[in-house]
């Protein structure tokens, strides 16, 4: 393991990629940011509390991914926060109790783990994040979200359980591109309204919370009926995998054949039915192979007959 950056890494301002994950560095060199060309760095496990100005200088038009998870950062580096590029953020178990307004403006974010910090709220300059697909904010300290966070319209993961959260915005429901939504563990005692018609979500849990009466049993009506919505597409698509699997298990092999000019008008009437047949299949169009395969059938015991 290495307890200092590696003097050997100062020449080598060529690379793209580098991963000291897990070792004991406690500080990162100035010199890091003349990897013009870097992509991705990957620092997690270490015991970095700070990071120089200077890394947001590296791969200022290709640094897309960026790990300090599991450091002691008390704040996220202000450099990062010019690299416009960047896709994905790991600033996961550290003491942060903050973000940046800054950080808004890196629009090209598309994941941003920031759980297990110390956070109390969330700037409003988040719904700058227009490309942002999964946001991790578990194990927290938040109690309130900026209302804009609904401003986010492509994020498909949310995760807010073990924070101190009361409520949440009244238009969350907006949201329709999530699929995971975790709530456990905070301090609500209601949901919004609308929750039940979001049409994509595939894990929702909200556990131990502060509801009752009417409430607690609407949030186990939640979690039951998005349950049984996930077991249902699972079985729904283990069902149209099993349809197809014999739908092509009855499918004639194509025979070759010497000339089209050669052929029977019935052979080429026969040729045309299996290619969409095949057709049917690859979109994925049951209904249409079903009546495709019968039409089929029918041509060939009509053939046999003859």
């Amino acid at each position: 393991q290495f307890c200092i950056f590696p003097s050997e890494l100062e020449k080598l301002t060529q690379i793209e990629h580098l991963n000291l994950t897990e070792n004991q560095l406690t500080r990162i060199p100035v010199w890091m940011g003349a990897y013009a060309k870097m992509n991705a760095v990957l620092l997690g496990g270490n015991g970095l509390s700070t990071v120089p100005n200077s890394i947001g200088g590296m791969g200022p038009l290709v640094l897309s991914t960026v790990n300090l998870s599991n450091n002691g950062l008390l704040k996220v580096p202000s450099a990062l926060c010019g690299v416009l590029t960047l896709k994905r953020c790991t600033f996961s178990g550290n003491a942060l109790n903050e973000l940046p307004a800054q950080i808004g403006r890196l629009v090209h974010l598309e994941e941003l783990w920031v759980d297990s910090n110390q956070l109390a709220r969330l700037p409003p300059s988040i719904n700058g994040w227009k490309s942002l697909t999964a946001l991790y904010l578990h194990n927290n300290k938040l109690q309130a979200l900026p209302r804009v966070i609904v401003e986010l319209e492509g994020l498909a993961v949310l995760t807010l359980s073990s924070n101190e959260l009361s409520d949440l915005p009244w238009n969350l429901p907006v949201l329709t591109n999530l699929e995971e939504l975790w709530l456990d563990s905070n301090k609500l005692s209601l949901l919004p309204q609308g929750l039940e018609s979001m049409p994509n979500v595939k894990d929702f849990t909200c556990k131990n919370n502060e509801f009752e009466g009417k409430e607690l049993q609407r949030a186990n009506d939640l979690m039951e009926r998005f349950e049984n919505t996930q077991v249902s597409k699972i079985l729904a698509t283990k069902r149209k995998e099993e349809e197809r699997a014999a739908m092509q298990a009855r499918m004639p092999e194509h025979t070759a054949v010497e000339s089209v000019d050669d052929r029977d008008p019935r052979e080429l009437e026969l040729e045309q039915l299996r290619d969409e047949l095949e057709e049917a299949m690859r979109n994925d169009n049951l209904e249409a192979a079903q009546e495709i395969q019968e039409k089929l059938d029918a041509f060939e015991a009509e053939g046999r007959e003859d």
